[in-house]
């Protein structure tokens, strides 16, 4: 991750406002950077991070240069790759240690309320029952809702709730992180082009 603020130009900016400037990275270049990348038509395809993954180590597998990290980045609108990207299995659990108490007291915080609208795999509208309209597997939805609701529901609805414990809510905000889309290498050295296009 150490290349990713490499690529960026540097300009003198006054950051507390003292009237003595720093010479910085201007982070709003990357802007410019990110349309030029997502209009074009290239080809991306599905990942999904394992465990211990860095945007360097991936950049290395798919682009033989960990220095393309940035690539890996940039292109999954990444601004910070400290806290964008998953964390592993310790690092997780020193966060929520950090944050919470312990792991055990993350498992028993409640985050959130949830109704169930919708179960996973069940339509009764579709001729294809659990399937959309292109043969995917339907998605669970669900609605957040108060404490008074959930109460409700679980006096009046059994089955069609749920409360989700800080724990599993940073989990699953984690595991969100591991699905990103890899620039096919095909389309590399032209984004690459655009890049420094941008920076000249």
């Amino acid at each position: 991750m150490s290349n990713y603020f490499n690529i960026f130009p540097k300009i003198d900016y006054d950051i507390s406002k003292s009237g003595i400037t720093k010479n910085v990275v201007d982070l709003t270049v990357r802007y410019a950077i990110k349309t030029k990348i997502k209009n074009r038509s290239a080809t991306y395809y599905n990942y999904i991070i394992k465990d211990g993954e860095r945007p360097d180590t991936l950049a290395n597998r798919f682009y033989d240069d960990s220095k393309l990290d940035w690539v890996v980045l940039m292109v999954n609108d990444i601004v910070d790759p400290l806290y964008d990207w998953p964390l592993n299995y310790q690092n997780f659990r020193n966060y929520l240690t950090k944050k919470y108490g312990s792991i055990s007291e993350a498992q028993q915080g409640v985050h959130h309320y949830e109704q169930i609208v919708r179960t996973a795999g069940y339509q009764t509208s579709s001729a294809y029952e659990g399937y959309d309209e292109i043969g995917e597997p339907l998605k669970e939805i669900v609605v957040e809702v108060d404490s008074d609701t959930y109460t409700n529901l679980v006096a009046t609805q059994p089955g069609t709730h749920r409360s989700v414990s800080n724990y599993d809510y940073e989990h699953k905000l984690n595991e969100d992180k591991r699905e990103i889309l890899v620039l096919d290498k095909y389309f590399l050295n032209k984004v690459i082009s655009e890049v420094e296009d941008v920076f000249r």
